[in-house]
């Protein structure tokens, strides 16, 4: 048996994602994945999914569906309910600090604009205004967050798959080429562009991005 050192046993991180002790495999190994830009939190990850990039899309696609989905058919209509009430009262049943137990959620409304939602610590109601309709948009808020969550991680290792396979496979020549990657049957868009001294493929419009088409 191999051992370092110190008399521990000497233990192989490989790239197909295992960790070896003495050439066999006895675990996968993970790792911190970053989005490109930098600007987002890691996420831990077994390094080797990152190679299938249209299965990573798929997945990533599915929980978007799902997040859009709660969103039109659930959330939204809870939303719409506490707006049309104008006031609705909720009692917090995460971790929090503070004297107030109550939130009071209320209307804002704008000229030339939708109106909004907005909220508040209260004090206790004693008899809370339409407490059924403000708890049930609470709770459904807090869950409709973790979906928000959860395709932000998928977003994030989509981003470092896509962005690894380019530079890897397609690494671009000049600054100034417009690249189509259709995954699954869905645009991904990048421009090569100078990155401080280098020349990289930069994100400008995945499948779901806002566009706008004038024919002339």
């Amino acid at each position: 048996m191999r051992r370092n050192e110190n008399g521990s046993e000497y233990r192989e991180y490989r790239k197909d994602g295992w960790i070896y002790i003495n050439n066999k495999p006895i675990k996968k190994w993970f790792r911190n994945c970053y989005s490109p830009d930098g600007n987002s939190g890691g996420v831990r990850i077994w390094e080797p999914i990152l190679s299938d990039v249209s299965a990573l899309e798929a997945r990533r696609w599915r929980m978007k569906e799902r997040k859009d989905r709660f969103y039109n058919e659930i959330w939204k209509p809870a939303y719409d309910a506490v707006i049309e009430a104008g006031e609705a009262y909720a009692k917090p049943v995460h971790e929090f600090t503070g004297e107030l137990k109550w939130w009071r959620y209320y209307r804002t409304d704008y000229e030339n604009w939708p109106a909004g939602l907005s909220w508040d610590w209260a004090e206790d109601p004693g008899k809370p205004k339409n407490f059924e309709i403000g708890q049930l948009y609470y709770n459904l808020d807090r869950q409709i967050e973790r979906y928000y969550k959860y395709v932000d991680l998928f977003n994030i290792v989509l981003e470092s798959a896509i962005y690894k396979y380019l530079q890897g496979e397609h690494s671009p020549e000049r600054a100034g080429i417009t690249f189509r990657l259709v995954l699954n049957g869905r645009n991904y868009w990048y421009t090569s562009e100078y990155v401080g001294h280098a020349i990289e493929w930069v994100n400008t419009s995945w499948p779901e991005s806002p566009m706008i088409e004038i024919v002339m």
